[in-house]
């Protein structure tokens, strides 16, 4: 009997695949085996039973995940800083062994006389002095973190000791704005006093006219949005004129608003023609050199400051981040972020104010 090609390929390629079906099924068993061999294994051992299912592996915790390098930050208030920015460049620098920073007031000379002759007796007078004052304080804070936890976010391109310290920093300058605003105190609440000298802060201080938006004086809320351009305008210009006629300051004056006054202001002077917005026609009047938002003021409030230095910080050291050194391995990594600062509000020798808030107080 004579066999073809084409039927000795056929005989051979069925018996091939004969053969690798019959391993398969072979290594099929014998996986089968070797695993109950282990579950019976585990069993006896009381362990727990895991075992490897068709195209899975056993992969490290949250390795599928993508981390973005940029964390997104808290969405928080402006913290003061569009005041405080304007307020650093004025700043003073003294000692950091002076404990207050006082300046000098003084009067002056109110005697002239005239005649025809010029020969009665002249009368003398002098410049008379007198000193005003605030006290300078550390201000501080500190940050902390976990060795470990530094180590293991480190490997993954995040520096938690910095982070940390920017937000210290971040702190800090809220500090000073919510220092600036309701005075130096220290952790029971108290004003911070050196030898009588104390800032009891922008809203609570004598030497700054304090403005009552309420029924004793000015009788007008500034976020009424059913107020006319006009109406808003003269009572502005009753709050401009406690500094500027009552008090002789003739500076230009910045003020820094709540968001519920800017949102009123930025409506139209005038809905009879096509005007400027209520805050543009305020900026036009004569002492008032612009305006700003803060959310660090809220509902009927503002305030009005020099463009010049009477109100400003006095600094003896700047903010400064110190990092502590860690002695063993297990030490956590600490940080002090410290600054060294007071305020000042200056008054003429006559108490006269150069700065105002505006509340309603009664």
């Amino acid at each position: 009997m004579y066999f073809t090609n084409s039927y000795l390929d056929s005989a051979v390629a069925n018996q091939q695949k004969k053969l690798v079906e019959f391993n398969r099924k072979m290594g099929y068993m014998s996986d089968l085996a070797h695993n109950q061999m282990m579950i019976n294994e585990a069993k006896a051992m009381g362990m727990p039973i895991r075992q490897l299912k068709v195209n899975e592996g056993f992969i490290p915790q949250d390795v599928y995940k993508d981390f973005d390098r940029d964390i997104k930050k808290e969405q928080l208030n402006d913290r003061g800083m569009p005041f405080i920015n304007r307020l650093v460049p004025r700043a003073k620098s003294v000692g950091i062994g002076k404990l207050t920073s006082n300046y000098a007031q003084s009067s002056e000379i109110g005697i002239v006389q005239s005649s025809m002759s010029g020969q009665q007796g002249i009368l003398a007078d002098a410049i008379e002095h007198q000193f005003d004052g605030f006290p300078i304080v550390v201000h501080d804070t500190a940050t902390e973190v976990n060795w470990r936890q530094f180590a293991s976010a480190n490997s993954e391109g995040y520096d938690l000791l910095r982070e940390n310290v920017q937000s210290s920093v971040r702190a800090m300058n809220e500090h000073f704005a919510t220092s600036f605003l309701d005075g130096i105190k220290d952790k029971d609440g108290n004003f911070i006093t050196v030898d009588t000298r104390v800032w009891k802060g922008l809203r609570n201080e004598t030497h700054v006219e304090q403005v009552d938006l309420g029924v004793g004086d000015i009788n007008f809320d500034f976020t009424d949005k059913t107020k006319t351009g006009e109406e808003i305008k003269d009572a502005f210009l009753a709050v401009r004129n406690k500094l500027r006629v009552d008090n002789n300051f003739t500076g230009d004056i910045f003020f820094t608003i709540s968001v519920e006054i800017e949102t009123v202001w930025e409506g139209r002077f005038s809905p009879q023609y096509e005007s400027r917005t209520i805050q543009q026609e305020l900026t036009g009047m004569a002492g008032v050199s612009g305006f700003e938002m803060s959310r660090k003021f809220s509902g009927n409030e503002f305030m009005g400051l020099p463009e010049s230095d009477e109100v400003r910080p006095i600094i003896a050291m700047p903010v400064s981040t110190i990092i502590l050194p860690r002695r063993l391995h297990s030490d956590n990594y600490r940080a002090v972020t410290s600054s060294v600062m007071g305020w000042e509000a200056k008054n003429d020798i006559q108490g006269r104010k150069s700065s105002l808030y505006a509340s309603e107080i009664s």
